[in-house]
């Protein structure tokens, strides 16, 4: 190998592309080498880089569609919500008629199975229809008179309890 350096080195002087290239290929293959192994460990550290970015990414992708369901959930809950606001369905306790003289449980079921649902609706709607219902369901229901139902119905609906008890106590 000395003896090739030395002749190299004389070789160059006198005829510099052609050694050049012989020096090229006679290091070519250790340089070549360690280029190769630098070049397939660079590309494992980044293969590694972008394996732990694509699950870093995924992960975040994952965080974000789960609150992106849960807000979805929440806006749909809300616009529930607001549409039973804005059409006075609200899904409130419904109202207990029999805190109106004169029903009983019997008797609340009926009327709720017949379209009269609220205490608005009692108090709106006819002693005629009341009495139509009542017939209806049979004799046993034929005996009730639901005269004052409205009236007590409306002071119902008001939430003026105490007008309420007030007239039931005074009959």
């Amino acid at each position: 190998m000395e003896f090739f350096c030395l002749f190299s080195v004389f070789n160059i002087a006198l005829n510099p592309i052609d050694m050049t290239f012989e020096l090229l290929i006679y290091f070519l293959p250790p340089v070549s080498f360690i280029i190769f192994g630098s070049g397939v460990v660079a590309g494992y550290l980044l293969s590694s880089y972008r394996k732990q970015e694509q699950e870093d990414l995924k992960y975040a992708y994952d965080e974000l569609n789960n609150i992106l369901i849960e807000k979805e959930e929440e806006i749909e809950r809300l616009q529930n919500k607001l549409t039973q606001l804005l059409d006075g369905t609200t899904a409130q306790k419904p109202d207990n008629f029999t805190k109106i003289e004169g029903i009983g449980p019997k008797i609340e079921e009926l009327l709720k199975s017949n379209g009269i649902k609220s205490f608005k609706d009692l108090a709106t709607a006819s002693v005629e229809k009341l009495t139509s219902i009542l017939e209806s369901a049979g004799p046993a229901y034929k005996r009730h008179n639901p005269d004052t139902w409205p009236g007590q119905a409306n002071l119902a609906a008001k939430g003026d309890w105490q007008a309420l008890k007030s007239w039931q106590e005074s009959k």
